[in-house]
């Protein structure tokens, strides 16, 4: 079913933009109020590092929705030209998808809820519209990061240290690095522990 929530941030000097969850998928099974709240208690921070010229300092709604497998895969296929689902894709004028299947299977594997890993994702889109990428591993391990620390901070919980995991995209020559803003590969993800 369809809900969608607004979300009042008004917790920084900067002027935050308006945020809306929308949970687009039934099939699994996470705390949303929870979620709402993290994406929430994470906007913040990552407007307070957003690059200067970044989509984050201009747009005024982000709006971030929860999606099953099939729409998220038709997603990565119609605007990225890659077949299968991903777990973040996120687009420039302030939408984000992720994936709840993705992170249902990706959770367990690195000790988080579903809740917190889906909480990583939007956090991870959020710092793509902040003006960060993922596309060397130095950049990616910096995002991931990043990423660990404002979950930490919004769930004010301790998170164990993480590494960054390959990425894929990194490897490849720049001209046959897809022209993406930013999905990221769920192989990609980097290592983490739920705070």
């Amino acid at each position: 079913m369809k809900k969608k929530k607004r979300i009042p941030t008004n917790a920084s000097k900067s002027p935050l933009p308006e945020l809306a969850v929308f949970h687009r998928q039934r099939l699994s099974s996470y705390t949303r109020d929870l979620l709402e709240e993290l994406i929430g208690t994470a906007l913040p921070r990552c407007v307070e590092i957003a690059r200067p010229k970044s989509p984050l300092r201009t747009i005024r709604q982000i709006e971030i929705s929860v999606l099953g497998l099939r729409p998220m895969a038709k997603l990565h296929r119609d605007f990225l030209g890659i077949p299968g689902p991903t777990d973040v894709i996120t687009f420039p004028y302030g939408e984000i998808a992720i994936c709840a299947a993705v992170a249902r299977d990706r959770a367990p594997e690195f000790g988080n809820s579903l809740t917190t890993e889906l909480a990583l994702y939007a956090i991870h889109g959020l710092l793509h519209l902040a003006g960060y990428n993922d596309l060397t591993r130095r950049d990616a391990s910096r995002m991931a990061r990043l990423q660990q620390n404002i979950l930490t901070s919004a769930s004010g919980k301790t998170a164990k240290p993480q590494s960054a995991r390959r990425n894929p995209s990194a490897d490849r020559p720049p001209a046959t690095r897809p022209t993406r803003d930013p999905a990221r590969d769920s192989q990609s993800r980097a290592s983490r522990k739920s705070p």
